[in-house]
């Protein structure tokens, strides 16, 4: 008799272990999905704050900002995010004035160079870029992206909804003490019921899903290829620098650059 009660009550110690660790290797999992993902959050803030930079000396360019809404209006693309929230900074300015023989062609080209810098950092914000590198753990893979923020968001809320629903600590702790007849007897006897304190302590540790709105992450616009909008652009500027009042206007915004790479060259 002695025996066979060590069996059982061997046999209920493990099936106990293996409940104890399947709960608490779940919630871990999920602990470490949450943790992943604000680790994914920063490094997109500073991408984030790469698309502002190249934006601002696109702005820069397109008569400080003045210009902004119609060049983005040419080339049909909804400009709110990306004009409020453009930043100019020395960092994004080229290396050197292009070459052309008039103010006007050094400006398209200014402008064209600006713009594919920028639409490049936006798609790569946006939808990752392809990486192999055979010096990197991984070798091959993709940058983080706004993109896959919104898909780990759906995936981290499902398996939230998932183990606050299948896998609650009450439940958990209500199906281990099945196993241990000294406390289900008294519970019976004395009347206790678990049900008393199992919605507190659910709802104390139960996770929380992610809104995705308080990460605050900006929703850049897809913009065309260069190739693809060359023509609106080029007739854009050629139509903004034919204003007689924007020709020394624009001059100066060159000379001022050139004298910004000089000093930032110099440093």
């Amino acid at each position: 008799m002695s025996s066979d009660k060590n069996f059982s009550d061997s046999l209920v110690e493990e099936l106990l272990v293996d409940v104890a660790d399947a709960f608490f290797a779940t919630r871990k999992h999920l602990e470490e999905m949450m943790d992943m993902l604000q680790s994914f959050v920063k490094t997109l803030r500073e991408k984030e704050a790469e698309v502002a930079s190249r934006a601002g000396f696109l702005h820069y360019l397109l008569l400080y900002g003045r210009e902004a809404d119609d060049f983005y209006k040419s080339i049909k693309v909804d400009s709110v995010a990306i004009v409020s929230e453009s930043k100019f900074s020395d960092k994004a300015i080229p290396e050197k004035i292009p070459f052309a023989f008039t103010a006007r062609g050094k400006f398209i080209k200014l402008v064209l160079w600006a713009y594919d810098v920028l639409q490049k950092t936006c798609d790569e914000y946006i939808n990752g870029k392809y990486y192999d590198d055979p010096d990197e753990k991984m070798g091959r893979g993709i940058t983080i992206h706004y993109n896959q923020i919104v898909i780990m968001c759906e995936l981290i809320n499902k398996e939230v909804f998932k183990v606050n629903r299948n896998m609650s600590p009450a439940d958990t702790l209500q199906y281990a003490k099945k196993f241990n007849h000294e406390t289900a007897e008294k519970e019976y006897v004395t009347g206790g019921t678990f049900a008393e304190y199992a919605y507190s302590i659910d709802k104390k540790l139960a996770y929380q899903p992610i809104d995705f709105d308080l990460l605050k992450l900006k929703r850049y616009p897809e913009l065309p290829a260069q190739d693809k909008a060359i023509f609106e652009i080029t007739s854009f500027c050629k139509r903004k620098y034919s204003y007689s009042n924007n020709k020394d206007e624009i001059k100066k915004l060159i000379s001022d650059l050139k004298k910004r790479i000089q000093r930032t060259g110099t440093n």
